[in-house]
């Protein structure tokens, strides 16, 4: 494949081009109505069975570990850093590890989510996932 050596087109063109387009800037993150990133906030919560996150979602099934903003360092040295969900009892007995990636976000924070991408949630009911879900991802209360 051949890279391409055009320069980027600005918007007064795409303008001339494109006479009916409509070009506005893209509202930023903290202002937009569909985000709702609460911050960066590192921390370790027991949620107990049952526990829902709001009225009418799926509860959690086990005693479950929320570790938030988990750092984790690559070969590299890189940090990343990731929502971790582990029953209690991993503390004393290896558990599988799952582990999502996607440019969607982590633990319901960007648009991109049931509530918003499609009518009716998709076809999937409001009690099927916990909220804590990421899309394209596995729910942690499954």
């Amino acid at each position: 494949m051949t890279p391409t050596t055009h320069p980027p087109v600005k918007p007064q063109k795409i303008q001339e081009l494109f006479p009916d387009a409509i070009i506005s800037k893209i509202t930023p993150a903290s202002k937009h109505p569909r985000y709702n990133y609460d911050g960066f906030n590192p921390g370790r919560r027991l949620l107990e069975a049952g526990h829902v996150r709001f009225p009418g979602r799926r509860p959690f099934g086990v005693q479950t570990i929320y570790e938030r903003d988990r750092a984790i360092t690559v070969r590299d040295g890189t940090r990343l850093y990731a929502d971790i969900f582990r029953p209690v009892t991993s503390d004393t007995q290896p558990v599988p590890c799952i582990l999502p990636w996607s440019p969607y976000g982590k633990t319901r924070t960007g648009p991109q989510n049931y509530d918003f991408m499609a009518p009716y949630r998709a076809g999937i009911a409001l009690d099927r996932t916990s909220s804590y879900e990421k899309f394209k991802a596995p729910d942690p209360a499954e």
